[in-house]
């Protein structure tokens, strides 16, 4: 993690999760349209954050929301692109050496990273396991306690739901949804939304 402390940018529960999985003692304030109940300093919105601030770094702590959505995310990465995102790792989480853990990433309690590579500014939830030989491009969510096997890729802007597998060496395209408790057994090559076991495409 960052020795300096950090902006979460965002104030709904995944910040408050990271405020409990990192504590409060390193970071210094979050950025959202209005204050929350998360026990941390709030720096007002996006414009005055940024108007105020140049340098500090910055936590993208807006998850996907419950549909799974994934480029409101992405639009609120590249408004802070000039940044410095900072990474987190949770202490009980385990990244296994050979790991590559890009910038802006959080691995949350209990998460497992066994040998993969991540890209920017991914979510590993909680209690997930990320498996080795696995690629994972930008921006993309990892449910709490889904797995992916050995040797999957996931493009960027993915979502993958709580509980969800996806066995060996899968390939999942740019911005696919896979529900919670889903199955990914097949290659997925076109965006939508994707549940149930086996997983197959419902939007």
């Amino acid at each position: 993690m960052s020795s300096k402390k950090v902006v979460l940018i965002g104030g709904g529960g995944h910040a408050a999760s990271l405020v409990n999985a990192f504590g409060a003692e390193k970071l210094c304030g979050y950025v959202a349209p209005e204050a929350s109940d998360i026990p941390l300093t709030w720096l007002g919105d996006d414009d005055a954050f940024l108007a105020a601030d140049t340098d500090t770094p910055v936590h993208i702590a807006f998850a996907a929301g419950r549909n799974g959505n994934m480029e409101t995310r992405r639009d609120i990465i590249r408004q802070y692109g000039n940044r410095k995102h900072a990474t987190l790792i949770a202490e009980t989480a385990t990244v296994a050496p050979g790991s590559c853990i890009g910038e802006g990433c959080a691995v949350m309690l209990g998460a497992i990273v066994n040998g993969a590579t991540l890209g920017r500014d991914c979510i590993v939830n909680t209690g997930a396991v990320v498996e080795h030989a696995c690629r994972l491009g930008d921006n993309v969510f990892i449910g709490p306690n889904a797995t992916l096997c050995g040797g999957v890729t996931v493009g960027n802007d993915c979502f993958i739901g709580a509980g969800a597998t996806v066995i060996n060496c899968v390939r999942i395209c740019d911005g696919a949804v896979i529900g919670a408790g889903a199955v990914v057994t097949r290659d997925i090559t076109s965006a939508g939304t994707y549940a149930g076991v086996p997983a197959s495409r419902i939007k």
